[in-house]
């Protein structure tokens, strides 16, 4: 198998370059040794399942981001709302209008808080 063709190598570098981590200090965090970490970064290995949600553990994304090329950086662990999450499950059964009013305020309040936002840092 030519293990080239997918993308783990390079995400498991790159997550570890972005915290300016050495390979010994992300084989310390998930339980093996630098040599591993080598070889699944060179695309010489591919880390087990196991392996693959330790990583994802440590850096707190999901084990999709790693394995599939356009896989968006998804945090692991989130602080949800529950009644609103069921909210938004409901909004799915909505007429397409309705989704589409739905989506134009969630997109005003969002950009009204970045704005907010960005008027804090710059006072």
């Amino acid at each position: 198998m030519n293990t080239k063709s997918y993308p783990i190598h390079s995400k498991i570098k790159e997550l570890r370059s972005s915290q300016g981590w050495k390979q010994r200090d992300l084989a310390e965090r998930i339980g093996t040794d630098s040599r591993m970490i080598s070889l699944y970064e060179s695309g010489k290995s591919i880390p087990s399942a196991e392996v693959i949600a330790k990583i994802a553990e440590v850096f707190n994304i999901t084990a999709d981001y790693i394995l599939f090329e356009d896989s968006p950086k998804i945090p692991l662990k989130r602080n949800v709302d529950n009644n609103f999450l069921e909210k938004l499950y409901d909004v799915d059964k909505l007429d397409e209008k309705d989704k589409e009013i739905i989506s134009y305020l969630i997109n005003s309040l969002i950009t009204k808080n970045k704005v907010k936002d960005l008027v804090t840092k710059v006072s």
